[in-house]
């Protein structure tokens, strides 16, 4: 066997090792009953998986939809701080210097 018919075959293979991952990733997803459609996050309900601060003013929420399989990752960070409390009379001590 030539040098020419080593590389074709060795391209062969790799190409079938390639196709064996995916049929492998696609039986996988298949056993999962995940939709084939992305969900639009209104109408699925959605589950926690982890939750917390990255630094002191960045809190990030990942979650997962049980129907279609998505896994987000929301960020929140605080741009500022501004509270009022609209029943600052009626607690004890009154307003608070």
């Amino acid at each position: 066997m030539n040098e020419k018919q080593r590389q074709i075959e060795a391209d062969i293979k790799r190409q079938m090792i390639a196709l064996s991952a995916q049929m492998d990733a696609l039986n996988k997803w298949k056993a999962t009953g995940y939709n084939s459609e992305i969900c639009i996050p209104a109408l699925h309900d959605w589950h926690i998986f982890e939750q917390g601060y990255d630094d002191f003013n960045t809190w990030h929420c990942n979650s997962t939809c049980s129907v279609c399989g998505l896994n987000v990752r929301r960020e929140y960070a605080q741009s500022s701080e501004n509270h009022h409390d609209a029943y600052t009379d009626f607690r004890e001590g009154g307003e608070e210097e």
